[in-house]
């Protein structure tokens, strides 16, 4: 039995679109992102940008880290563990 996904591109872009708006607000940049396919680049532009979104998935993990409790000198403890 084989499940059908239906993919709501209108919905999926809004959504995407929504977060832009929030990730602007929340970060309060100079900067206004945008999609990849909206702005002129360079081959080289998408290094970049795997570079600047996975130092915020790490800055936003640790985040939530320490809003549970994790504190650098945990932290420290656990890397000298490892």
């Amino acid at each position: 039995m084989s499940s059908v996904v239906n993919f709501n591109h209108v919905s999926f872009q809004r959504k995407v679109n929504d977060a832009l708006t929030a990730v602007e607000r929340t970060l309060e940049l100079e900067r206004s992102p945008r999609l990849a396919e909206e702005v002129d680049h360079t081959y080289g532009a998408k290094y970049e940008l795997v570079d600047l979104t996975t130092n915020a998935a790490i800055i936003a993990f640790m985040t939530c880290l320490e809003k549970l409790g994790l504190n650098g000198l945990i932290l420290g403890s656990i890397v000298e563990g490892a």
